[in-house]
């Protein structure tokens, strides 16, 4: 990176199956943030930056976003953007004070826009199981670098990890037009693991999702917690305070504090380091 991206950061969480609680020994650790790139990013023409991978970052799953990037993610909502917003407070690596208000207005990105992204992912992720279960009906199933879960998908006949990403897509999306709200941390979360671990057979796995993406269908028909399209033109304006604030440009808008960073994230030589002992806000 052309810039010293970690202190850039401004929100920055433990993303995936440590975030719903489904995490096992064998799980990734994923990691999500959100950046602001220094000023040249947006006043010139020569540099442009949407998102950083890599395990310099923090893990081999590491993914940080330019703000611009991940707002136009999170409109459409997109749920894997959207879900760094909900994540519970323990997967909260990194806060500051534009993180706090970002968090705090998750709501204003909630929109029947919903439908196509969620519904559509699930229904990507079907068809990606019945693809691989075909290939493996036929004797050429594609090859997997993860013994283990190559092992679970030989025994059980189809992936099974896949399978429980669509039972919680679906349950998701169920909640969202029901109540208008995410909930990351699954209070189904026994049930995922188990899914994953070869629970549910294949046909039953296919019977339950025709059934449950008939009824995620009616439901979004019908939903009235959701709006429309979400309010475009303030979000946009929410973007531009939370960038010129943290470029100092023209006045504060919110008052200078130590940005929370988990401490796991902090060295440890024995002096204050100055960070903040307050807990993230949600």
């Amino acid at each position: 990176m052309p810039f010293d991206i970690k202190t850039r950061i401004i929100y920055e969480v433990t993303h995936g199956s440590h975030a719903y609680g489904t995490a096992g020994p064998e799980s990734d650790l994923d990691i999500r943030g959100i950046a602001v790139p220094p000023a040249d990013y947006f006043l010139g023409f020569r540099k442009r930056f949407e998102q950083a991978r890599g395990p310099d970052l923090g893990s081999d799953d590491t993914t940080i976003f330019d703000i611009r990037k991940f707002f136009k993610l999170a409109v459409d909502c997109n749920p894997n953007a959207l879900e760094l917003l909900w994540v519970p407070e323990r997967c909260i690596r990194v806060m500051t004070p534009w993180g706090e208000r970002l968090r705090a207005a998750r709501k204003s990105f909630l929109s029947m826009r919903a439908r196509e992204a969620f519904i559509g992912f699930a229904f990507s992720q079907k068809k990606r199981i019945e693809n691989r279960k075909a290939a493996q009906d036929a004797g050429t199933p594609a090859p997997r670098e993860n013994a283990t879960r190559a092992a679970l998908e030989a025994k059980y006949g189809y992936d099974t990890k896949y399978g429980s990403h669509l039972v919680r897509l679906l349950r998701m999306a169920e909640e969202l037009f029901t109540s208008g709200d995410l909930t990351v941390d699954r209070p189904d979360k026994d049930e995922l693991r188990a899914i994953k671990d070869g629970a549910w057979s294949y046909e039953r796995l296919m019977t339950w999702a025709d059934e449950m993406m008939t009824r995620v269908r009616l439901l979004e028909k019908s939903c009235t917690v959701l709006p429309q399209k979400p309010d475009i033109v303030a979000l946009d304006r929410l973007c531009v305070e939370i960038v010129t604030d943290m470029l100092g440009f023209g006045p504060r808008i919110l008052p200078p504090r130590t940005p929370f960073i988990h401490p796991d994230l902090l060295e440890t030589d024995g002096d204050d380091d100055g960070s903040s002992d307050e807990p993230p806000t949600s």
